[in-house]
Order: structure tokens, then C-alpha cells, then sequence
């Protein structure tokens, strides 16, 4: 009996086995911790190399030329041909495209390690996950509004009463300054772009680009000035209906009555002034101001009504490389300095005043004027195609006003100082 006891204390206190047993036990969390990181990898492997596929597929898609039904199939291919060979991953796509945009949606589902050790290899181990890629094709713009100063902050400067739309085209701003554009007013300004150097604007509704302007101006055609009738001057006061032929005015004044410039360029030094009961027209007509300090001005119901020549009607003043082309253009300033430079200090102002029925169709070229634009409700309710290429550019407006850019509804050409000349960006939309 005391033999038997002694063998069974000893049983008691033998403590051979114990690690073993505590290592069984604490194996169990070992392998679950080790499982879900393991399937934490695979999934996270999974979306990254998902999410790759999908952003590829979508920027294929957009980049391609041609129709929505060829981006679709472009973004498919590429889907197609570079499927990702993972164990225990399974996915499907859908490609759909909207106008521009390109719009991957990647479904899949994970086998994951633990979950099949507990549920098997069925469909409740699948551990699920998604990647979703939008990319839109954006034509690149050409500028409507472009201001060449290098530095000077509100080198841009709006203000308006009512919305200011620069319609299909975008606002540059050769400026450097933080403050290169300037907008003064509650009023909605949009455009399709609005491009400078200036690195720290808020967005407006286009795309910022730091992006110095690097067309080179022109200079106006000094051939034309002595074929205008030379350096002889004239200043005219009008009354009643009358026409104004082809010459240099020292300043022209329109009182009442219809003053109508005869087709071709014409050359004024001093103001332009038209009175509550005048019109003055012009078809196929190019003012070039040749003065500092000048204004067109017209007194409210005081109406200006210009209309740029096409390349046809300038058959005889084509311009070298050098110059600038009169087509297309409706008014132009030549500079303080002979060469245009657009870092000439010196350059002075061009302000012009128009309201209500008042239309410029075609550009105003003045690359080393500062312009200031004051205009009212109905201008240019005839005219989609106004750009503006100047030192510094200043619209103060009451009412809406749209700077339009359909040259060619009207047989103008696209002029080279104003083509961006870039091709299509794509960009990532989500």
C-alpha cells in the first residue's frame, strides 16, 4: 500500500509533458494570427495589383482615338491581354464610357488561408474586394483671353456685376505672380481653362497649369501705314450719315448720325468718341490706334459695331512672318516701343467703353498696352468670337458677358498667337 502511494505522488509531481501541452495550446492563436496576415497580404496584393489593372484599362481607353464603342473595346483589350495569374484570386469587369470618360469597375473575390481551413474550400472562404478607375480625355483649349506681363499680380483682373464665361477657350496669364489672376467679383467666372506661373490659385472651373506663354508677337505692318495715307492727319466731327475712307485720323468724333468706315485697315492716333445718338460701323474693318493714352468711347445709346476682315478681303496686306496678320483682328494698338516688347514699362493705357448693342466681332491685339474693358449689359450679343491678347487685360462689366472663340463661323483662321497648339490631356477623374 505504501508502495502504491508513493508510485502515485510521484505520478502527481512529474511535470514531463507540461511545454508540450502549453505549446499545443498557444499554437492555436500562433496560427490564427499567421493566418489572417497572410490573408491581410493576399487581399491587400490583390486590390494594389487590381487597382493597377483597372487604371490602366481606363487611361487605355481614353487615350484611344476614335468612337465611345473603340475606347470601350480598347480598354477591354487591354483587360483582356493582361489578366493577373494569382492563386485563389477570381474577378470580373465592366467598361462603360460616357462621352470622354473612360470607367473601369473590377469585382473579385480572395480564397483566403484560414477562412478555407475554416469553412472549406466553398464559396463562404472567398473574402471579397473591388477597384474601381475613371479617366477622361480633355481637349486642349485654345486661349481667348491671354495677358503677357511677366510679373505684375492681376496681370487678369475681373470684375463683373454678371457672369463672365470665356465660351469653349481658357484665360492665360504670362504672369509669375501668386496673384496672376484676379477675380472681383461674386459673380460666377468660367472657362475652360485658365493657365499661368503663378503657382498658388484657387480653381476656378478649369484646369491651372504652370505654364509660361511662349508664343512670340507680332508686330502691326508698317507697310500699311504710308499705303493709309502717310503721316498726314485729320481729326473729323461728325453729324448725320457718312462714310470714312481708308487714312490716318488724329481723332475722329462721331456726334450723331451713322458713321460707316469703308472696308480695309484704319489708322486713328488720338480718341474715338461717339455720342447717344451715334453709330459707327465697320465691315471688314481693322481700327489700329497708333498714340498712347487712347479710348474709344461710347456715350450710353452710343453704339460701335466692327466687324473684322477675313483673309480674302486682306489679299493685299498679307503679312511676313514677323508681322501680324490684320485677319481676324478688329482692333489693334501698336506699342510705346517699335518691337512690342511686353516687359516695356513705358506702355500706356487703351481703354475702351462700350454698352448695350455695341459688338466687336474679332480679336483685340495690343501685346504691349495694358487694356481696360468697360462694358454693360448687351454687348456683344452679336459676336461669338472676341478674344483678347494684351499686357495686362482688366473687364469691369455690369451684366453678363461671354468672350466667345468660334472664329470660324464667321471664315476668320485661327490665329497663331492665340493656338496652344498642345495635344489632349488625360487625367484621372477617380
Amino acid at each position: 500500500m505504501a508502495f502504491s502511494l508513493f508510485r502515485s505522488n510521484a505520478f502527481l509531481r512529474d511535470d514531463e509533458g507540461t511545454v508540450a501541452l502549453l505549446m499545443g495550446v498557444a499554437a492555436i492563436p500562433i496560427f490564427l494570427a499567421a493566418g489572417v496576415a497572410l490573408d491581410t497580404n493576399r487581399i491587400i496584393d490583390a486590390n494594389a495589383n487590381l487597382q493597377n489593372l483597372a487604371d490602366a484599362a481606363a487611361l487605355t481607353g481614353a487615350a484611344s482615338e476614335g468612337t465611345v464603342d473603340q475606347k470601350k473595346q480598347q480598354a477591354e483589350n487591354y483587360l483582356a491581354h493582361n489578366k493577373i495569374k494569382t492563386y485563389g484570386l477570381n474577378y470580373t469587369w465592366q467598361v462603360s464610357v460616357r462621352e470622354n470618360t473612360v470607367n473601369v469597375a473590377i469585382q473579385s473575390s480572395v480564397k483566403g488561408t484560414l477562412t478555407q481551413v475554416a469553412f472549406g474550400n466553398g464559396e463562404k472562404s472567398d473574402m471579397a474586394t473591388q477597384a474601381i478607375a475613371s479617366w477622361e480625355t480633355t481637349p486642349a483649349y485654345n486661349a481667348c483671353v491671354v495677358a503677357t506681363d511677366r510679373g505684375l499680380g492681376g496681370a487678369i483682373r475681373l470684375s463683373s456685376s454678371g457672369d463672365i464665361i470665356a465660351d469653349s477657350c481658357m484665360l492665360h496669364a504670362n504672369s509669375s505672380s501668386n496673384e496672376a489672376v484676379r477675380i472681383e467679383s461674386s459673380k460666377a467666372v468660367t472657362a475652360e481653362g485658365i493657365r499661368t506661373r503663378g503657382e498658388h490659385l484657387s480653381q476656378i472651373g478649369g484646369i491651372y497649369v504652370n505654364a509660361p506663354w511662349s508664343k512670340t508677337t507680332a508686330r502691326i505692318q508698317e507697310n500699311t501705314v504710308a499705303e493709309s495715307g502717310g503721316s498726314a492727319g485729320a481729326s473729323i466731327t461728325v453729324n448725320g450719315d457718312t462714310a470714312l475712307p481708308n487714312r490716318v485720323y488724329d481723332e475722329i468724333k462721331v456726334e450723331s448720325g451713322t458713321a460707316t468706315f469703308t472696308p480695309g485697315v484704319h489708322y486713328v492716333r488720338g480718341d474715338i468718341e461717339i455720342g447717344s445718338q451715334a453709330t459707327i460701323r465697320g465691315e471688314g474693318v481693322t481700327i489700329v490706334l497708333l498714340d498712347d493714352d487712347v479710348r474709344i468711347r461710347a456715350d450710353l445709346g452710343g453704339v460701335l459695331d466692327l466687324r473684322a476682315p477675313t483673309h480674302e478681303e486682306l489679299v493685299d496686306l498679307s503679312a511676313s512672318e514677323d508681322e501680324l496678320s490684320l485677319a481676324g483682328v478688329a482692333v489693334a494698338a501698336r506699342s510705346s516701343s517699335d518691337d512690342h516688347d511686353d516687359d516695356d514699362e513705358d506702355s500706356d493705357d487703351v481703354e475702351i467703353e462700350l454698352g448695350s448693342g455695341s459688338n466687336i466681332r474679332g480679336a483685340i491685339y495690343m501685346p504691349g498696352r495694358k487694356l481696360r474693358l468697360e462694358t454693360s449689359a448687351g454687348y456683344n450679343s452679336d459676336s461669338d468670337y472676341a478674344p483678347i491678347f494684351a499686357r495686362t487685360v482688366e473687364i469691369r462689366n455690369t451684366g453678363s458677358l461671354t468672350i466667345g472663340f468660334d472664329y470660324a463661323a464667321y471664315g476668320f483662321e485661327l490665329p497663331n498667337w492665340l493656338a496652344m497648339q498642345e495635344s489632349s490631356e488625360v487625367r484621372l477623374v477617380k
